[in-house]
């Protein structure tokens, strides 16, 4: 192993003391001192004069100079050894001597321009990695401050919402930008997000937009073959930390994770040698460390972690580690790994082990508190029902302003459904003083559009959308977070939606392959949020073969359809797609599935891009983005992505991120005018509706959710449904046709 050391010229920056071009390229940002936010080391004159609640944070340096000094360690990462290494903190007093002592305080400052600049540098040199040949490695590890806006994280620099800047706002980096090191000539990538995904409404006022440091090749020199982040939290939710502690709680778990906990080691495999450490394995570690390690400071508090794949590779190496040949009294060789019990019985003993602690409201006790209603409440359906609500909820401060305020509209025409086609199946909730979790199962029937429910909280209105399915009912479970302890009003903290339990289907012989797809879904779901992204998707082939199914499947469940080509687009597995999302998007009037083919012939399409560059066919002169759009793919996606204008936002969460992270292609296929008046309008619209759903999306569900001020929040505006109409009188903007190029 070839050590770092701190490179003379280049503060904060570390290189194997004989440079190499190829290899491990990382970038580790801590922050913890904030100078303009709340009580910052700025003087009091000098800070923001409103951060909308923003204040310092303790342990994110330490934490990242942490992460540094296993690098270090360690060597290698990925399979490829050290080559660069970018260490920006800022740390608070009480961090100061730790951080030294972990770093020899060679680390640059954490300000936005110095961030910026070493993201550049960094991608520079992973470029450069690239033509030097070997193993070439992308590393990310930040600490700090976050929020998630249109969604987008945005990771905060020190000295985000300083005064005297014109900028104040934007000294934050677009985490999705980094993205684009997928395109410069990897071959893996590794990222750990650390931050906060909430507060949108401060954002919007605040305007903190994260920066988009780093901009896609639109030729990528080869093809990657995984790149994969580990983000703290959900959308819409918050990382912990506990003052004085040795990391964030996300920190610790991640370290323990990488460095493995003796007497075992988890979860590195010992039965290899050396010993290894898979990301699924990491994953699943650090999902369950991050609740027993929350569980010791708080029941009240939740953080899910949130993996993701471009695309998911649960057998990505992480690390590799020599095993002690001579284990000291405090440290006992690592057992035999026992024999794992099967996946299903880990799911029902860790499911049964969250629902202990939840009280059930079955079908059975529901069915006859349906007849008896409320009076002076006027709406007829399940969710406004006072004697079924009450029975899950239990707390007439909240049942009583839910009945009062919950709304099932038409997504399509903002009115109220009549009959109303969400059928309550089952209820959930737990209370831990002052906060009240509740799922309510529910069964949309089957029927034309969407369904849009939308209830207000104490500051800001929450919505969901279900779309209905064709033939048969649809399952879902409504997630809801109240605090009990609030001012007059329902207490909503957070409103989402995701796949519910499908026994409350039944079986009917006649829908058997219907049942069979929502089935797959819930134990897909079940997976992911247990265990990991991996055993979850790429890496079970039952599962992606059910997903293949369900998409196959279309006639009968449509949505089941589209959810089943989202998890293959998450997965990387196009080959399963086919062309059937192609006859999704022509035969449904569901969003979803132009998205999901538009999707589907970019990604196809980015590979080819990589191979043709590869064999030399495309030359490095060419001028790119003309070039990409003129492409037969390209152009059948721009139409395809094109319908969104007339059909409005997608209904599923995961196709709804596709298409905010898509918005940016799309943009730069804008500017590279070659496009008529007529397509060029086409694809202006439909990316002004992605952009208007993203601007209040909470990307937290299965089903697409949203959360903003009342006012804004009304389903024909969000979805932009209908809303073609008036934009067809607007007069297009005069496009010139370039030549080909």
């Amino acid at each position: 192993m070839m050590p770092l050391v701190p490179d003379s010229t280049r503060r904060g920056v570390w290189t194997p003391a004989q440079p190499q071009q190829a290899g491990v390229h990382a970038v580790i940002i801590g922050v913890s001192d904030y100078p303009y936010l709340g009580d910052g080391s700025a003087p009091p004159a000098e800070r923001a004069p409103d951060n909308g609640g923003l204040r310092q944070l303790e342990v994110c340096a330490r934490t990242a100079a942490r992460i540094f000094d296993w690098l270090k360690q360690s060597g290698k990462v990925a399979g490829a050894p050290l080559a660069s290494v970018r260490l920006l903190l800022a740390p608070r007093a009480a961090e100061a001597a730790d951080v030294n002592a972990l770093t020899g305080g060679a680390y640059a400052p954490a300000d936005f321009a110095t961030v910026r600049a070493a993201l550049e540098a960094w991608a520079d040199d992973i470029a450069a990695g690239n033509r030097a040949g070997g193993p070439n490695v992308a590393f990310f590890f930040f600490s700090g401050h976050g929020t998630e806006y249109m969604s987008s994280p945005a990771l905060l620099a020190s000295d985000i919402l300083n005064p005297r800047s014109a900028a104040a706002g934007r000294k934050a980096v677009g985490f999705l930008s980094l993205c684009s090191v997928k395109t410069l000539g990897i071959d893996r990538a590794l990222f750990f997000v650390d931050a906060c995904r909430d507060v949108p409404a401060v954002a919007r006022a605040l305007n903190i937009v994260g920066e988009e440091i780093l901009k896609p090749n639109p030729y990528p020199p080869r093809t990657h073959d995984s790149l994969i982040s580990l983000q703290s939290t959900r959308s819409g939710g918050t990382a912990f930390q506990v003052p004085g502690d040795s990391a964030t709680i996300f920190g610790r778990a991640v370290l323990e994770g990488l460095e493995g906990l003796p007497p075992s080691y988890v979860p590195y495999d010992t039965s290899y040698a050396p010993w290894r450490l898979l990301f699924a394995r990491l994953e699943t570690h650090v999902k369950q460390r991050v609740r027993e390690l929350l569980a010791a400071q708080t029941a009240t508090r939740f953080q899910q972690v949130v993996p993701y794949g471009d695309p998911y590779d649960g057998d990505m190496l992480v690390a590799e580690k020599v095993a002690s040949l001579a284990p000291t009294a405090e440290e006992e060789p690592p057992a035999a790994p026992p024999s794992p019990p099967t996946l299903d019985a880990e799911i029902a003993v860790r499911s049964e082990e969250i629902l202990r602690n939840f009280s059930t409201v079955t079908a059975e006790t529901i069915a006859p508190l349906r007849g008896q209603r409320s009076a002076g409440v006027a709406a007829t359906g399940d969710l406004a029902n006072f004697p079924v609500m009450h029975e899950i909820l239990r707390h007439e401060t909240v049942t009583q302003p839910w009945i009062e305020s919950v709304r099932v509209l038409d997504a399509d025409t903002g009115e109220s459904v009549s009959p109303d086609p969400v059928i309550l199946s089952e209820g959930h909730s737990q209370e831990v003083w002052p906060n009240l979790t509740a799922w309510v199962d529910v069964m949309v029937a089957p029927g034309e559009g969407a369904v849009w429910i939308e209830v207000p909280g104490d500051s800001t209105t929450f919505a969901v959308v279900l779309p209905r399915d064709t033939q048969f009912p649809l399952p879902a479970r409504l997630d809801l977070s109240f605090k009990l302890d609030t001012t007059p009003g329902t207490g909503l903290q957070a409103m989402a939606a995701r796949v519910g339990d499908p026994d409350a289907l039944g079986s009917d012989p006649a829908r058997a392959a219907n049942l069979r797809t929502w089935q797959a879904l819930w134990r897909i779901q079940r997976i992911e949020a247990l265990f990991d992204l991996g055993r979850a998707g790429s890496a079970a082939a039952d599962v992606l073969s059910a997903m293949e199914e369900a998409l196959n499947q279309k006639m009968l469940s449509p949505v089941g359809a589209a959810i089943g080509a989202s998890v293959l687009l998450r997965c990387g597995a196009l080959a399963e797609l086919h062309d059937w999302p192609r006859n999704l998007a022509n035969w449904f009037a569901l969003p979803d599935g132009p998205l999901l083919w538009a999707e589907t012939l970019l990604r196809r399409d980015e590979q080819a891009r990589a191979r043709e560059r590869q064999s030399g066919r495309s030359a490095e002169l060419t001028p790119a983005w003309h070039a990409v759009a003129e492409r037969p793919a390209c152009a059948e996606a721009r139409r395809y992505f094109a319908m969104l204008a007339d059909r409005g936002s997608p209904l599923l969460g995961s196709s709804l991120l596709m298409a905010a992270h898509r918005v940016q292609f799309w943009r730069r296929i804008l500017a590279a005018e070659v496009l008529d008046a007529q397509d060029y309008r086409d694809l202006e619209d439909a990316c002004a509706v992605v952009e208007t759903a993203a601007r209040y999306a909470v990307s937290d569900g299965l089903f697409a959710g949203f959360a903003g001020p009342a006012a804004s929040l009304s389903a024909g505006d969000v979805l932009s449904r209908g809303r073609r109409g008036r934009r067809a009188s607007e007069p297009a903007a005069p496009i010139k046709k370039a030549a080909a190029g």
